[in-house]
C-alpha cells in the first residue's frame, strides 16, 4: 500500500487472517480429548502452509506481484486464498 502496489493489496485482501482462521476452526466440536484438537490444528495448518509454498514454487506468483506488479496475478492469488477458507 505504501508504494502503490495494487497487485500486492489485492493479494493481501484475500488472506486477512487465514492461518488464524484455520487454527481456530479446528477448536470447534466435541471430541474425545484435547489431543484431537491439537492434532487437527497441526495437520490443517501444515497443509495450509504446504499448499502456500507449493503454489509459490510452481509459478513464482510472489515475483509477479512484488516486482512486476501484475494486477491479474494479484486478483487470482487473492481469490485462491479466499477460496481456501
Amino acid at each position: 500500500m505504501e508504494r502503490g502496489n495494487t497487485a500486492s493489496a489485492l493479494t493481501a485482501a484475500g488472506r486477512p487472517s487465514r492461518p488464524h482462521d484455520v487454527l481456530c476452526r479446528r477448536n470447534i466440536g466435541n471430541g474425545p480429548g484435547w489431543w484431537v484438537v491439537v492434532f487437527s490444528a497441526l495437520l490443517s495448518t501444515g497443509a495450509w502452509f504446504a499448499f502456500w509454498v507449493a503454489i509459490g514454487r510452481l509459478n513464482a506468483w510472489h515475483e509477479a506481484v512484488a516486482v512486476d506488479r501484475d494486477v491479474a496475478t494479484g486478483i487470482r492469488i487473492g481469490a485462491w486464498l479466499a477460496a481456501m477458507d
